[in-house]
């Protein structure tokens, strides 16, 4: 058991590299509008209310209350930064990797500073590991923009965790994933207050077919799943090193790659020369080498 949250993790990021596939569908051919995606997607966190009848959710101390709001709110702007990304950019699989390997690196930075963590010495090994190969899953074929983007997204998802990993310890994991889920909302309504974004939201909700909402709203649902597992993890180890392991997801996106390239070449990228493959087999040996280095 004492590696049972790395097999969540496993599983967290499998659901996450599905979400991602289905993410890039969506932003690219039925909601181009990144800040009207990332709204939709903060909104459906309002759904943890189904949890305050269970009588485990109490009144936030106001020191909850606040790491709530900032989660969220970073939160939304790293999905923001990183749909603007994916829509601008034509290959999901080169954008997430810098992406999840930005949010891995600021994490460690913010958790130094703020939380005063220091890993264990292999632990830091097999994260430097997992972190190099994510980056080198990329091709860094992007234009400055698209990069500002993704680090910009990176930086910000990783000053989330490391707040949803306060909240984490100073209350109960429901009562703080409920809270945190809260501050997600409150960080998708202030975009809903922003005059240009009310107007594209409402023309999103009136013009997109059933279909859409449909495939959103099960997406959101993989997502949700996958969340709470990280968040799990989270509260019972480190939020760097789960921000680390991160790197699994680029695995499972590169056998998506070599399996479904051909049926889905706009989504996911399919190698199509032997340098490619190479590239991808030397980045997911260093993802697999730091992963397994957890278990020495």
């Amino acid at each position: 058991m004492q590696y049972f949250w790395i097999f969540l993790v496993v599983f967290a990021q499998l659901l996450n590299a599905v979400v991602v596939v289905v993410d890039k569908y969506l932003v690219t051919k039925k909601i181009p509008h990144s800040t009207v995606y990332a709204f939709f997607i903060g909104i459906m966190s309002a759904v943890v209310i189904v949890l305050i009848p269970t009588g485990q959710i109490v009144i936030p101390s106001t020191r909850i209350l606040i790491l709530s709001l900032l989660s969220g709110f970073t939160y939304i702007q790293a999905i923001v930064y990183l749909y603007k990304a994916l829509r601008r950019h034509h290959d999901a699989a080169d954008v997430i990797p810098v992406a999840g390997a930005t949010t891995a690196i600021s994490t460690f930075i913010f958790s130094f500073f703020i939380l005063r963590e220091i890993l264990p010495t292999w632990f830091l090994f097999a994260s430097i590991l997992l972190i190099v190969g994510t980056l080198l899953t990329s091709h860094f074929s992007f234009k400055p923009k698209v990069f500002f983007f993704i680090i910009a997204s990176g930086v910000c998802l990783g000053l989330s965790s490391v707040f949803v990993k306060m909240v984490l310890t100073d209350t109960t994991f429901i009562n703080g994933f409920f809270w945190s889920r809260i501050g997600n909302t409150f960080g998708a309504l202030v975009l809903f207050f922003w005059p240009n974004n009310f107007r594209l939201i409402d023309e999103s909700l009136r013009q997109s077919s059933s279909r859409t909402k449909l495939v959103l709203v099960f997406n959101k649902i993989l997502a949700g799943v996958a969340a709470v597992l990280i968040l799990y993890t989270i509260k019972l180890s480190s939020a760097s090193l789960v921000n680390a392991l991160v790197g699994l997801q680029y695995v499972f996106l590169v056998l998506f790659g070599f399996f479904l390239g051909k049926k889905f070449s706009d989504y996911v990228y399919s190698p199509k020369h032997s340098y490619e493959v190479f590239h991808k087999i030397v980045s997911v040996a260093f993802i697999v080498s730091g992963f397994v280095l957890l278990f020495i």
